[in-house]
């Protein structure tokens, strides 16, 4: 997968998910879901720490604003 990265190449992947994109044409309603996903990366201190060193990352405003940059009926 990581050409240069040592080990032989792989090229087992299928497909690669996103989000954000402006072109996006799949979704699905996190309405339901959102709270527990907020809860679930807040858990992963490391991860957020490493996005924001200085600690100003927020996980509910990072997920929240995806979902609504996703549009009415995906959020």
């Amino acid at each position: 997968v990581f050409i240069g990265a040592g080990g032989d190449p792989w090229d087992g992947v299928r497909f690669a998910l996103s989000n954000g994109s402006p072109l996006a044409g799949h979704g699905t309603d996190v309405t339901d879901t959102l709270d527990r996903g907020v809860a679930s990366l807040r858990e992963h201190r490391a991860y957020l720490e490493a996005l924001s060193p200085d600690g100003t990352d927020d996980a509910t405003t990072f997920l929240r604003t995806n979902a609504a940059d996703a549009g009415p009926g995906w959020a």
